[in-house]
């Protein structure tokens, strides 16, 4: 009775310890707080053709706390008409902003959702964004939802980026207003 007693104290005790570090991890934000600033950038690209690539860097991300994070994806409202095709996390400012092309034919390895800019010391990455047009009329995705896992967890976060990918002459309408 005594061992088991003993060994059930031992059991708490490692558990007690080993808790101690859940929540220390790494989580994923958008850089500057701009989710809970409520900022909002809106991209907009006139005349895309359907299935045209649209690549956006418009998004900055950093990682909190310590230990390995990753985005995972970015996925927009379904319905919207815009689809994420492609991501990837450049450490540091790639410059991108808004280009017509494919996220691959900007040069930057799509392989990698890898977020080692630290929040704590003031460091962002980008997060490219390759995004095409699904539907005949304009499309319009009010924001981006980001997904992430760490050694933490996993989470997501809207990225405050509206996406207006217009048909052609739809610019300047109430779907595809200037922004």
């Amino acid at each position: 009775m005594r061992s088991l007693l003993a060994a059930t104290l031992s059991m708490a005790a490692v558990l007690a310890i080993s808790s101690c570090g859940v929540g220390s991890g790494a989580e994923v934000q958008l850089a500057g707080d701009r989710s809970g600033g409520g900022i909002f950038v809106g991209v907009e690209n006139a005349d895309v053709g359907v299935g045209d690539p649209v690549t956006l860097g418009d998004v900055k991300v950093c990682a909190t706390g310590s230990g390995d994070a990753e985005v995972t994806s970015v996925e927009a409202p379904e319905g919207s008409g815009v689809t994420v095709e492609d991501f990837a996390v450049y450490p540091g400012w790639s410059g991108v902003g808004s280009q017509w092309q494919s996220l691959s034919s900007t040069g930057y390895d799509s392989e990698s959702g890898a977020v080692t800019a630290r929040c704590e010391k003031g460091e962002v990455a980008d997060l490219l964004i390759q995004v095409t047009r699904t539907t005949d009329a304009s499309a319009v995705a009010e924001s981006l939802t980001v997904h992430w896992k760490s050694d933490r967890g996993e989470g997501s976060f809207e990225a405050g980026l509206g996406v207006y990918l217009c048909s052609e002459g739809d610019i300047n309408s109430d779907t595809c207003p200037e922004v």
